[in-house]
């Protein structure tokens, strides 16, 4: 009985909000859009059209196509073959930050070096703090450095106090930003 008071109730206020904003004039579905038309190929788009049509001609007759290569291309290319050697040697130079970053621990400056997650975290001891700023960067470089090339995502040292295990501050692209 209940439930068919509740639906009762719905319907009838259903119908005095519908009653409410009815103005009187018959509702019309909205006019339909004509198609736009499809503007036609731009003169470049034309240009860029025809000499495709024309170099898959030339290769289904069998002549030999001339690639041309464009200055930025060029330029492009160099870039990434100088990626790739500075990536050769910066693998070639991981060896020796991981050794630095070992003695760096067995000193006493880093309590450790680890990557719980996407981030490096190194702890710092009292030892680290006693530094002065530029050693600090210097060693804080090499984890960096160590952990960006194993992982170009790991772009940020986060630094932890190794007594308390609060987060003190980061070392990043910019430079050291103690909290």
């Amino acid at each position: 009985m209940l439930k068919l008071l509740g639906v009762g109730l719905l319907g009838l206020f259903l119908f005095l909000v519908w009653f409410a904003t009815y103005d009187g004039t018959p509702r019309r579905p909205a006019p339909t859009k004509a198609p736009t038309p499809v503007p036609a190929k731009s003169v470049p788009a034309q240009k860029a059209a025809q000499a495709e049509r024309a170099a898959e001609a030339r290769s289904q007759a069998g002549e030999k196509q001339e690639v041309v290569i464009s200055p930025r291309q060029v330029e492009l290319m160099r870039k990434a073959e100088q990626r790739q050697a500075d990536l050769r040697k910066a693998k070639r130079l991981q060896p020796g930050r991981k050794q630095l970053i070992q003695k760096l621990i067995s000193l006493g400056i880093f309590s450790k070096v680890e990557m719980p997650g996407s981030l490096p975290h190194v702890w710092i001891t009292p030892t680290f703090r006693r530094l002065d700023f530029d050693d600090k960067q210097k060693f804080l470089n090499v984890v960096y450095a160590y952990y960006l090339t194993e992982n170009r995502r790991s772009n940020i040292v986060v630094l932890k106090d190794s007594r308390t295990g609060k987060r003190i501050g980061t070392y990043s692209q910019s430079g050291l930003d103690l909290d």
